[in-house]
């Protein structure tokens, strides 16, 4: 999440300096939940439907992780982001209303192709180290879809 967070800020974000407490923020974020929630969702796919051996079973894994694991995903990781910038939790609500739906469609656009590979292709023993190189794509529109607006969820570097 650290370097999709740099290259978020340097490439799309257009900032004149990198915010390194958002960088921090990203890299606690992806050390403490997404790895782990990560991981775990892709284990328990694999205990509930088995090896992927028919379009079948590709069909139930991509349903089951797009419906049940990226929305609750989302919105959990969305909200430790928040926290982690110390804020309330009046201010994980807004920024659930203002950032998830638009986010929520831009993983429909991104991850159910990178999860048709990793399920179908990739055994699971190197599942998330090849979802680790696709999060780094990932990362980079999280972050820009995140803080890449205007209002106080946009980092000011102080003057």
């Amino acid at each position: 999440m650290t370097v999709g967070d740099l290259t978020s800020q340097w490439l799309l974000q257009n900032k004149d300096q990198i915010d390194l407490r958002q960088t921090l923020r990203f890299t606690t974020a992806g050390l403490i939940f997404v790895g782990p929630a990560v991981r775990g969702c892709l284990v328990m796919i694999d205990k509930l439907f088995g090896p992927t051996n028919s379009m079948r079973v590709l069909v139930k894994k991509l349903l089951f992780d797009q419906v049940i694991c990226a929305p609750n995903f989302l919105a959990a990781n969305i909200s430790v982001m928040t926290l982690l910038k110390s804020q309330s939790l009046q201010d994980v609500r807004r920024e659930l209303d203002e950032s998830y739906l638009n986010l929520l469609k831009l993983n429909y656009t991104f991850w159910p192709f990178v999860q048709v590979i990793n399920f179908y292709f990739i055994p699971l023993t190197y599942r998330v180290l090849f979802g680790s190189s696709a999060a780094l794509i990932w990362s980079t529109l999280f972050s820009y879809g995140l803080y890449n607006k205007t209002g106080s969820n946009v980092d000011q570097a102080p003057p």
